[in-house]
């Protein structure tokens, strides 16, 4: 982006930042790959965050002290400027951002804390210093209450508004206006949340959101984590890849990390996780989701098979291959609700490659008719038989194939393709009953069944231990 050549004079350029210090603030990049807190990932970058939240819902997670609420405030004040005011113009350049995406002209805004607390505390006094000593008019900025700030915009006579609001206000407080942005620090109730969708409606607005998940699998995770919303963007800032925190910190944040990976992802990487009572309390996205490469055909290859036809009760079949030393490569994974078996034997053999040989077949053994369908009526090749349907020692078998080898890598893996995100959300969300005996009843573990029959066959396997 080049600058107007209004703007292009270092005198200008200083009055500017003075005037307006938004027009200096610049997001934290980082690129290419980690080789020192988590070798082989790629980092994250505010920079990119903020290139990239163009879309009606845009979503930035993250742990403390990553810049996510940074990146919230720098939006909020660019969208309530407009994108041709001169600070404005200055920081995208800076930012290298594409202003289109920015109305022109000043605009109404919603910044949007948990409590008037935390916007007293997190949000005022911050934005007023990104706005400068400029021509604008506050009301109530200590109060803890609802408040504003008008913002004089040159060249033209209306004002620039953010309103800034709580969520504890609910729902009634977040009707009838129409905005051009809401701006939401943490996750609140989706009854606000879809309050502020009507609000930035009649100027097709959009919605910012930046929050620690550190709620477990709620409303957020549901809406855009387990399902792809070709409107959202959604995007992780790593703690580690902020420059600004401290390397110490960094140092004790990596051996806690090695004790509680549950606890690093959601508060290193800001990946959501089950609080209380997770059964794989070790699968890490980080550790155990891996970029996809050819299988070779010499690695044994296998499959797991769960019977479903009824809505919510999907029919699910997950490949995987044995590397030589060892490890289990999860690579495919199928998953069709309210079909016959016949069409879902079809449909594992088209994903199949022509060459592909599977060595065995385990499948849910509650409903032998559909194993011997698989046999003689619609085979699909492989040792068709029954899993182990032992909860608690495939359960056990799977904690352990998550744990590291003797060379450092962990015992299973899984391919990073979207097919697979449905059981990604499995493993994040499965749960113990209470008294821990038995996993939680009418979870959606489909998917993890498939992997228990798959690990343990493998394993009674290679100890040749017949299985079904």
């Amino acid at each position: 982006m080049t600058l107007p050549a209004a703007l292009a004079t270092a005198t200008t350029l200083a009055r500017l930042v003075r005037s307006a210090p938004i027009a200096g603030w610049r997001a934290w990049h980082a690129e290419g790959i980690d080789q020192t807190w988590e070798p082989g990932r790629i980092v994250s970058s505010q920079r990119f965050a903020l290139q990239s939240a163009t879309r009606k819902y845009n979503l930035c997670f993250g742990g403390n002290r990553t810049g996510k609420t940074e990146w919230l405030r720098a939006l909020c004040v660019a969208y309530a400027l407009g994108s041709d005011h001169p600070a404005i113009v200055l920081w995208g350049h800076l930012n290298q951002i594409d202003l289109t995406q920015i109305p022109r002209g000043p605009g109404e805004v919603w910044c949007v804390a948990p409590d008037f607390a935390t916007s007293v505390k997190v949000h005022r006094r911050q934005i007023d210093r990104l706005l400068g000593p400029g021509d604008k008019d506050w009301w109530g900025m200590d109060a803890e209450s609802e408040a504003r700030v008008r913002i004089k915009v040159p060249g033209y006579e209306s004002e620039a508004v953010i309103v800034f609001k709580a969520n504890k206000q609910g729902r009634e407080a977040f009707q009838a206006s129409s905005l051009r942005a809401v701006f939401l620090d943490e996750e609140g109730s989706e009854a606000v949340f879809e309050e502020c969708e009507q609000r930035v409606g009649d100027q097709a607005g959009r919605l910012f959101l930046a929050m620690s998940p550190l709620k477990g699998l709620t409303w957020v995770h549901r809406r855009f984590v387990e399902t792809i919303d070709p409107e959202a963007f959604t995007y992780h800032l790593v703690r580690w890849d902020n420059p600004f925190y401290p390397h110490a910190e960094k140092l004790r944040d990596k051996q806690r990390a090695e004790r509680d990976p549950g606890w690093a992802d959601a508060r290193i990487r800001g990946l959501f996780v089950v609080q209380k009572g997770r059964i794989y309390t070790t699968f890490s996205r980080s550790t155990h989701v891996v970029p996809a490469y050819p299988i070779p055909p010499t690695w044994p290859r296998h499959r797991g098979i769960d019977f479903g036809t009824s809505p919510g009760n999907p029919h699910v079949c997950t490949w995987a291959a044995e590397r030589p030393d060892g490890q289990i490569v999860v690579y495919r994974h199928y998953r069709r609700e309210e079909q016959t078996i016949k069409y879902h034997a079809e449909q594992m053999l088209k994903l199949q490659e022509p060459s592909e040989v599977i060595v065995s077949t385990w499948c849910d053994p509650e409903d032998p008719g559909k194993i011997l369908s698989l046999r003689r009526d619609h085979p699909i090749g492989g040792d068709v038989r029954k899993g182990d349907n032992r909860i608690d020692d495939g359960i056990d078998e799977v904690k352990q194939a998550l744990l590291p080898m003797a060379d450092g890598q962990p015992g299973i893996v899984f391919f990073y393709l979207p097919e697979l995100a449905p059981l990604f959300v499995e493993f994040d969300g499965y749960q113990w009953a209470e008294g821990r005996e038995k996993p939680r009843e009418g979870q959606n573990d489909h998917g993890l069944d498939t992997i228990r029959y798959i690990v343990r066959g493998i394993r009674r396997r290679r100890r040749g231990i017949a299985v079904g």
